[in-house]
């Protein structure tokens, strides 16, 4: 791993629960029924049947109900989503909303507030309220590859405690358990590429002990440990590498490469999404373009 340039509920009543009820006493909805007949004693069906739907209107009721606002907020939403209200396409005024949805003026601007707040609108003063264009979204890049294969080397795998910069990286206390994979990707005996990666050993405590050599390692966390990698952040620089940076490669002091810096989020623990794998490259440029596309209006 090569040094960083820094570091950067309401619940609703239980159906089956005893609520304080008589012992014995039969639970229906959110009422209790008299005692079990006797089997000499008859029941009145019709009187029963209209007991039980008084029961489950008074249930109905507990329900909640989506505020008007939401309503038009979702119908407004779909319309840009389905391109009925296209890009840079201005929206009805207020008044027409108002009539249209039978609602009052206060419910349609809180449905476009929500719909600014997102970005999906914007006001322009003195013209009105227009559909914003969709962002420009980063496609998956790709380095080419220009060999039918990479030689791919471990250079080192090894668990170490975590450090300042991994602390900070990967959101852990200091000293945690971090696994430590160094590799490096070599065409014709050439070193084209230097991968670090690192990861709370927490996340798959094996690893350690897996060739990466016949399973990349983002396949054995997704497929072998099961962990659901869910979204990533990258920094991507063209520049002259340093003394260190140009060692790892094999190359001269100063040679221009991308270096990659990456880290990956997990929805583990179903406690929100947290730093899962820091993931850092340097790309010899000469051997591998680099390679994106951008999906949007621009």
């Amino acid at each position: 791993m090569f040094k960083s340039r820094g570091v950067g509920t309401a619940f609703l009543p239980s159906v089956f629960g005893t609520g304080g009820r008589p012992e014995g006493r039969p639970y229906i909805g959110s009422h209790f029924t008299p005692s079990e007949p006797e089997p000499t004693q008859s029941i009145d069906l019709d009187l029963f049947q209209r007991y039980t739907q008084i029961c489950l209107d008074k249930w109905t009721n507990l329900m909640p109900i989506s505020p008007k606002y939401h309503a038009l907020y979702t119908q407004l939403r779909r319309d840009i989503t389905d391109g009925k209200l296209p890009p840079h396409k201005q929206l009805p005024t207020e008044e027409w909303l108002c009539r249209s949805h039978h609602v009052s003026r206060g419910t349609v601007r809180k449905a476009l507030d929500i719909l600014a707040a997102e970005g999906v609108i914007r006001r322009e003063q003195g013209r009105g309220v227009f559909v914003n264009p969709p962002p420009l979204t980063l496609l998956p890049f790709t380095l080419t590859d220009p060999a039918p294969t990479l030689e791919i080397r471990t250079l080192r795998a090894d668990i170490m405690p975590a450090n300042a910069d991994l602390s900070a990286r990967l959101d852990i206390p200091l000293n945690t358990p971090v696994i430590v994979v160094a590799q490096a990707r070599v065409q014709d005996g050439v070193r084209v590429m230097y991968e670090g990666r690192a990861l709370p050993q927490s996340l798959a405590p094996d690893l350690i002990h897996d060739d990466f050599t016949v399973q990349p390692i983002h396949w054995l966390l997704t497929h072998k440990y099961k962990l659901p990698l869910v979204r990533a952040t990258y920094t991507v620089e063209a520049r002259p590498l340093n003394l260190e940076e140009s060692e790892r490669l094999s190359v001269e002091n100063g040679t221009p490469a991308f270096t990659l810096d990456r880290v990956t989020y997990t929805a583990a623990g179903g406690t929100g999404t947290r730093p899962a794998v820091w993931y850092q490259a340097l790309c010899r440029m000469d051997y591998l373009p680099f390679k994106t596309e951008f999906q949007g209006i621009i």
